[in-house]
């Protein structure tokens, strides 16, 4: 028994000696991602990096590939944009800036839902502003190192082969798409049940998130104001009818976060524009009018949007989504707070 382990042991031994030194593997992290490589003897050289073996890093610039030695290489790094970690940043300070700047000063302290429409209309802005200083931060600052030698790299003459490739196709990255669904609009009296409408527009600032705007018009199938409303009693007002007027129109900024398979999640904030009924009497300035002329007047507020779902065919240039989405918007006090839940169907077309 101990010649046999004592041959396997010697076995093990000799084979370790023999082998060739493995292949170094690129995280997947770093794959296809804009590198720099330092060298021991010469300039910087980017491109995106295709893969590092034992005897060589491979990286691609401007439809040619550059195969550097890798007895040459000091370092290899990614340059970051950060766009995720300043997202978040933007949106915790959202959260905590927004209720404190934007609050009602006390006048409505009952409205339970202007402090949660105030953080996550906070944290929705907070969000895109972080991500977009992220995403226009020029790639110089930190960097992430993804090759280092174990032991120090002498000078060596080894020359850089350079190869042509063809171009791959670059992934589109500005996407515009309009939804049509079925939305339920709640009011603090009453609520409706319609068609929903949006335009929207992003940006894709990474492999999974995006930065956009959405222009939503909901409860489009709301009761009009009509004369006989209200109706004076001498200096009294008689109230024959309350119209359910519920329309809301939303314009909000989000961010999106995007699975390889196509599941999303994206919150966003910004303003929406609450539609109410309203009657002017006339003839006017007088404690007696003849009649209340029926009108619809607007009034806004914050809002905080999420949705989620799924997009199909999403490196396509023509795809299309199916998500859920929830609105609050905390309007002011003649329309008080209204909350919007639904569907969508999104045809999207990218570029």
């Amino acid at each position: 028994m101990r010649r046999i382990i004592s041959i396997l042991a010697s076995a093990v031994m000799v084979s370790a000696v023999a082998a060739p030194a493995s292949a170094q593997t690129v995280p997947s992290w770093a794959r296809d991602k804009q590198v720099l490589v330092t060298l021991v003897d010469g300039p910087v050289q980017t491109g995106k990096l295709r893969s590092i073996s034992a005897s060589e890093v491979v990286v691609e610039r401007a439809g040619r590939q550059f195969h550097i030695p890798l007895s040459r290489v000091t370092r290899v790094a990614m340059p970051t944009r950060e766009v995720r970690k300043r997202a978040l940043v933007g949106m915790l300070v959202g959260m905590v800036v927004a209720p404190l700047v934007l609050h009602c000063g006390g006048e409505c302290a009952e409205d339970l839902i202007q402090i949660p429409v105030l953080v996550g209309f906070g944290a929705g802005v907070g969000a895109g502003a972080g991500a977009i200083v992220g995403a226009l931060q020029p790639k110089n600052g930190a960097q992430r190192i993804v090759y280092e030698p174990s032991s120090p790299v002498q000078s060596a003459s080894a020359p850089i082969v350079e190869t042509a490739v063809q171009e791959q196709p670059r992934a589109p990255r500005l996407q515009l798409g309009g939804s049509v669904g079925i939305a339920a609009v709640q009011t603090p009296v009453n609520g409706i049940a319609g068609p929903a409408i949006d335009g929207r527009i992003s940006w894709r600032t990474g492999k999974h998130v995006s930065i956009g705007a959405l222009f939503g018009f909901y409860g489009m199938n709301d009761e009009k104001p009509g004369e006989g409303d209200i109706v004076p009693n001498g200096v009294r007002i008689i109230t024959n009818r309350v119209p359910n007027v519920a329309q809301v129109r939303t314009w909000n900024g989000f961010v999106q976060w995007t699975s390889p398979s196509g599941v999303f999640i994206r919150p966003g904030g910004g303003l929406g524009f609450h539609r109410f009924a309203a009657y002017r009497p006339y003839p006017a300035n007088t404690p007696t009018p003849q009649v209340y002329l029926p009108m619809e007047v607007s009034e806004g507020g914050l809002i905080f949007s999420l949705a989620a779902g799924k997009e199909f065919g999403r490196n396509s240039r023509i795809g299309f989504a199916v998500e859920g989405f929830f609105v609050a918007s905390s309007g002011e006090d003649s329309s008080s707070h209204r909350t919007i839940a639904g569907v969508n169907v999104v045809p999207l077309i990218r570029w």
